[in-house]
């Protein structure tokens, strides 16, 4: 099973999730094969390795800003809580794995305590699916936006544009 894939449809970009994962896996993955469209990495010279490493940090760091993570985690820490990473799982709608990455990442935790953290995790039985779920739903509203211009509305009002009838159209018949 794959999480996502990216890459180029002549000059569109395109990048696909596996619908079947949880919404915070989802968000993740998303921002992750975008930095593999967005960031240049030399082939020749970079490690497959350290091209995903880097493609993460770009995906956690765009759900999880450092001045608005820094402000909900803290300075640097010797320990975090199961509970207080549920939270912030809830909060920021990212796993609780990519948190203590970029806690880890940020210079937050040390590299002892993010292993023993994936130790644990995995032990326990939570690396998949993790012991909470993020309540937020994501849904694409893209085909949406490019027949009106604007996001779906549930009441429409009379002299809506036409394209808006092609939304109730189920995408299958296309």
């Amino acid at each position: 099973m794959f999480d996502g894939l990216s890459g180029w449809a002549g000059k569109i970009p395109v990048v696909v999730v596996n619908r079947r994962f949880p919404a915070d896996r989802k968000r993740l993955t998303a921002l992750h094969e975008l930095a593999h469209l967005l960031l240049e990495f030399a082939q020749d010279r970079s490690p497959p390795k350290e091209i995903e490493r880097l493609c993460h940090c770009f995906a956690g760091a765009t759900l999880m800003p450092k001045e608005v993570f820094l402000a909900v985690f803290g300075g640097k820490r010797a320990a975090v809580s199961w509970h207080e990473l549920f939270e912030l799982k809830r909060d920021f709608g990212i796993s609780i794995a990519a948190i203590m990455a970029r806690a880890r990442n940020l210079g937050l935790i040390t590299e002892n305590y993010y292993i023993r953290f994936n130790v644990a995790l995995n032990t326990r039985g939570w690396r998949n699916p993790e012991p909470v779920e993020f309540p937020g739903q994501e849904q694409s509203n893209r085909f949406e936006l490019m027949l009106t211009g604007q996001p779906r509305v549930r009441n429409p009002w009379p002299g809506q544009r036409p394209a808006t009838a092609l939304v109730e159209t189920s995408r299958m018949s296309f």
